[in-house]
């Protein structure tokens, strides 16, 4: 495992928004040449904490981060083996806002992904953005 992870997961607690970079296997046919792309499979997940648990046949520790919740008791979740994961950052606490646009297909699109508690409320920009002001989930006085 690397020390960077290892140095994170005493920090991470249950509910906490994080994403988390790891390689994965993949499987490609007719290659032609080995470059990077042929074998190499980076993933980016991003979920809340939920508990680091041992596989009952190797004894493994994998990260468990949930993607979605339905009725506040079924998960959706991604399990990452820990020797698999490249970096784990805490986003929970880096931004209180968030900016989108509507396109002309009136689908709105994200420009920034954060932690959403609870808008505040709700600001239309000049240039037909919209700006949700989020509530923070840190002090004002905190480093991050």
């Amino acid at each position: 495992m690397r020390n960077s992870v290892q140095g994170i997961l005493p920090k991470l607690k249950k509910g906490c928004l994080i994403e988390v970079l790891w390689i994965d296997a993949c499987i490609t046919q007719n290659v032609r040449a080995f470059t990077n792309k042929t074998f190499a499979t980076y993933k980016k997940s991003v979920g809340r904490f939920v508990s680091i648990i041992k596989d009952h046949r190797y004894n493994e520790p994998h990260l468990i981060i949930s993607n979605e919740i339905t009725d506040e008791e079924i998960h959706d979740i991604t399990s990452i083996p820990l020797g698999i994961i490249m970096k784990i950052d805490m986003i929970n606490e880096k931004m209180d806002q968030i900016k989108v646009k509507y396109s002309k297909s009136s689908i709105i699109v994200p420009l920034q992904v954060i932690k959403l508690k609870r808008a505040q409320r709700l600001e239309h920009l000049e240039d037909g953005g919209l700006k949700i002001v989020l509530e923070k989930d840190v002090k004002e006085d905190s480093k991050i």
